[in-house]
C-alpha cells in the first residue's frame, strides 16, 4: 500500500471539488485513499491553516469545519497526525520560508518518512524531501 503526506492545497482542493486542479498522479492517490487502497496522513498543521483559510474566508467548506474534519477520517486510510515536539524541532532546522505551516508540514513529512504531495515550487526547490504531484 502506498502511503503518503498531504500539504494543505491539495486536500483543499480534493475535498472542495475542485480535482480538476490536482494532478493526475495526485488525484489517483487520493481517490485511492478514498477507496482504502493508499494511505495519506494529513499533519495537523494542515487542518490548522485549513480552519484559519475558512475563518478569514479565503475557502468555502460546504459544512462546518468540524463537520468536514468528521467527514474526511470516517475514511479509515485519511489519519490524521499530532503536532509532536519532534515536528517542532525538525522544523526548527529548515530554513527554506518563514512560513509555519509550510516548515511544519514538511517538517512532519521528513519525520515519519514519507513523500508529501504537494504542488509548492518552494518546497519542491528545497529538496529536502520527496515530493509526489
Amino acid at each position: 500500500m502506498s502511503i503518503y503526506v498531504t500539504d494543505t492545497h491539495p486536500l483543499i482542493w480534493f475535498a472542495g471539488g475542485e480535482q480538476r486542479k490536482l494532478s493526475p498522479k495526485a488525484l489517483q492517490a487520493f481517490q485511492g485513499c478514498k477507496a482504502g487502497k493508499i494511505t495519506i496522513y494529513v499533519p495537523v498543521p494542515t487542518l490548522w491553516e485549513i480552519s484559519l483559510l475558512v475563518r478569514i474566508e479565503r475557502i468555502v467548506l460546504k459544512k462546518s469545519f468540524g463537520l468536514w474534519c468528521q467527514d474526511l477520517f470516517r475514511h479509515p486510510t485519511f489519519i490524521p497526525v499530532p503536532l509532536e515536539v519532534e515536528h517542532l524541532l525538525e522544523a526548527h532546522n529548515l530554513g527554506f520560508t518563514t512560513d509555519p505551516f509550510d516548515l511544519l508540514i514538511v517538517a512532519t513529512a521528513r519525520t515519519l518518512g514519507y513523500p508529501l504531495i504537494t504542488k509548492d515550487s518552494a518546497i519542491e526547490e528545497a529538496n529536502l524531501l520527496s515530493t509526489f504531484w
